[in-house]
């Protein structure tokens, strides 16, 4: 008699990690589109910047886990067909999307593909792929970037990075003075109207999806619920030990 074993993770859950893994996907479309459409509005550049880039992401995500596979799979003598399979299931692409969007929208492609690179081979594939890495692939990815390509860092096809909103007001003691100030409205920061990464662009609606997420227990609401509480309370100290009241 022979067992089949299904690869981790191995989480019980009325669902499989195929649809957990759709559904985040879905949001995280979701979340991107709006950033496609924000920054049409700020130059046709930017735009093509915002679908370009994370399709490549994607690409190159699924290609550097084939290439991790294939010496086992040619071993093994699989199929094609089984390979593609074993891609899908490895959700390669879903690394690479979550990457783009946590870029500035006009990093160059270069860096977006080397920090895909590392981000699959060394924070996913190294550990034995899905279900065994012990960092985040894309963060990791993300840190690669910022680190290696800061000057191919760019918010705007024509600007390159340096302040933005979110930095300011992370330096700032009043966050609605810094914004006020750079000419941007609370309106304006709620909406995610401002120069930042891809993912970052309409703050309402990542905060929707991430609830929608949460109560369909595709994240876990703790992790988000003890990192914004976490802030919120760092801060509200900070301030009120700096000399601002509350309401600031």
């Amino acid at each position: 008699m022979k067992f089949g074993m299904n690869p981790s993770p191995y989480y019980r859950s009325k669902r499989s990690t195929t649809q957990i893994m759709i559904e985040l996907l879905i949001g995280l479309c979701v979340i991107w589109t709006c950033g496609i459409v924000y920054y049409f509005t700020t130059g046709v550049g930017n735009g093509i910047s915002a679908i370009v880039n994370p399709l490549i992401a994607m690409v190159v995500a699924v290609v550097t886990e084939a290439l991790f596979m294939l010496p086992k799979h040619i071993k093994e003598k699989g199929s094609f067909k089984d390979l593609i399979f074993k891609l899908i299931n490895s959700y390669g692409y879903i690394t690479g999307l979550i990457l783009a969007l946590l870029l500035p929208v006009a990093t160059s492609i270069y860096a977006v593909i080397i920090s895909t690179v590392f981000a699959v081979a060394v924070g996913k594939m190294l550990f034995g792929g899905f279900g065994h890495n012990i960092f985040n692939p894309a963060v990791l990815g993300r840190i690669f970037a910022q680190t290696a390509f800061l000057s191919q860092m760019k918010y705007d096809t024509e600007i390159s990075v340096g302040a933005t909103i979110t930095t300011e007001m992370g330096n700032a003691g009043w966050a609605l003075e810094v914004a006020g100030k750079e000419g941007y409205s609370l309106l304006d920061i709620l909406l995610g109207n401002y120069r930042g990464t891809l993912g970052e662009t309409f703050t309402i609606v990542i905060i929707v999806v991430g609830i929608i997420l949460m109560i369909r227990q595709v994240i876990d609401w703790r992790a988000p619920l003890f990192y914004v509480g976490t802030i919120f309370v760092s801060t509200l100290l900070m301030g009120l030990l700096g000399g601002y009241g509350i309401d600031s």
